[in-house]
């Protein structure tokens, strides 16, 4: 905890460390003095109390003792008070027996409080107690922004569905009254700098000698596909980050990848023309196993989609014009050319 850089508490003295709780001075501490309306003492005495409920025990104990011989927790009058070294400081022992109904989380209690009366002027999802400018929660004139503002040149547009959804699901987005389901308001989302906080890093898949630019879960969440201009596709665990399988067969670089609805095949589209079908892993064939080579495409292929209830129907297009209905099951009857 750095020293106060408020000119009304006064600069540290003599015996009062740069680096100490709280500045103190007999000028600008004055004991249990009041900073804006707070009662500093009762301050201490609360980020003490807190320190002494958690983890960080040595910290606490060189806190009371600093904040003992600072005179910066509770003091009692004494009969003879001519000025603030004349006080008594109550031991801390003693202050949470007179304040037994205080809990050592008291203070974190308060700040909660604090954050949730800001509620209605911070956007959605907010629970910072870090923010600054308009993310702050200690009003000032700088920011006052309603939860409104914060899309307020962004209004008169729409969100595609698959956007809408994301926000929705990171708690950046909501249903704008009067409109259909898919369509949502900005007026709810929060600031670009405020979106990093919700995300935390979870694994980082090494392995690809070139650009990834395909990526995807298969159907249990538990496996990331990935396709590299190495002209490899790779299949990862997202428990561990562990490669599990490397599919080759690809002659140029991937450009898609799909997976079936009973999670069974997973299709690669390539610039070389072609797409490959591969196992997904089953009793009868391990992870990564070739299942078919669908070759008709002139020109690279652009995307592939499986039949989300046909499973053995993938739809393929090309930079060729055409779209292909494929029955993987049976590459060779070709397929249909719309």
């Amino acid at each position: 905890m750095g020293a106060s850089e408020n000119p009304s508490v006064g600069a540290p003295t003599e015996g009062c460390t740069a680096n100490g709780v709280a500045s103190c001075s007999k000028e600008g501490h004055q004991g249990n003095g009041k900073d804006n309306g707070i009662d500093t003492a009762e301050l201490h005495f609360l980020i003490l109390h807190y320190l002494k409920g958690g983890p960080c025990k040595q910290a606490a104990a060189v806190l009371e003792e600093e904040a003992s011989s600072l005179h910066l927790l509770p003091t009692r009058p004494s009969l003879v008070q001519q000025n603030w070294e004349d006080e008594k400081i109550i031991p801390y022992n003693e202050l949470v027996r007179k304040n037994a109904h205080v809990p050592h989380a008291h203070l974190a209690i308060l700040l909660r409080q604090a954050l949730e009366a800001s509620r209605a002027t911070l956007p959605q999802g907010f629970t910072s107690l870090l923010g600054q400018g308009p993310l702050s929660i200690v009003p000032s004139a700088g920011n006052q922004r309603t939860r409104t503002a914060w899309g307020t040149n962004l209004n008169n547009k729409r969100l595609g569905v698959l956007q809408a959804n994301m926000l929705r699901e990171t708690g950046y987005g909501g249903r704008a009254k009067n409109r259909r389901p898919e369509v949502y308001a900005y007026s709810n989302l929060a600031p670009p700098e405020l979106i990093p906080s919700r995300i935390t890093h979870q694994r980082t898949f090494r392995g690809h000698r070139d650009a990834a630019y395909c990526i995807l879960y298969d159907k249990t969440g538990r496996r990331v596909i990935t396709g590299s201009d190495d002209h490899l596709v790779k299949v990862w665990s997202t428990d561990t980050g562990y490669l599990l399988c490397t599919c080759r067969g690809h002659s140029a670089e991937i450009t898609d990848l799909s997976v079936s609805a009973s999670n069974t095949l997973f299709a690669s589209a390539s610039i070389d023309n072609s797409v490959r079908i591969w196992h997904l892993g089953s009793k009868t064939r391990c992870l990564g196993y070739p299942a078919a080579v669908l070759i008709g495409h002139s020109l690279p292929v652009n995307e592939c989609h499986f039949n989300p209830i046909r499973n053995h129907l993938l739809l393929t297009v090309s930079d060729d014009g055409t779209a292909r209905l494929w029955d993987v099951r049976d590459p060779a009857r070709g397929a249909i050319v719309c």
